[in-house]
């Protein structure tokens, strides 16, 4: 949690600071392309929960795992 406000902190200080710097040359889309990027990197999980793999990808490959156990004991595979 402290690596997801520190990143947070991070990108909003420095797009305050890149807005007061040069305020009349700074276009509206690439503050839009900026938070989307952000938006995007924020998709990615890992990082955030201090490097273990996300619960919902964990389950999964549990759910893959047991499923292959269960046909090999069974013959088909």
């Amino acid at each position: 949690m402290k690596m997801k406000s520190a990143l947070v902190g991070l990108v909003l200080g420095g797009l305050s600071a890149m807005t007061i710097r040069d305020w009349p040359a700074l276009a509206s889309p690439s503050i839009e392309t900026l938070i989307r990027q952000v938006e995007r990197a924020s998709r990615y999980r890992p990082a955030f929960n201090g490097g273990l793999p996300s619960v919902k990808r964990a389950q999964r490959l549990a759910k893959a795992k047991r499923a292959t156990r269960r046909a090999r004991r069974l013959g088909h595979a």
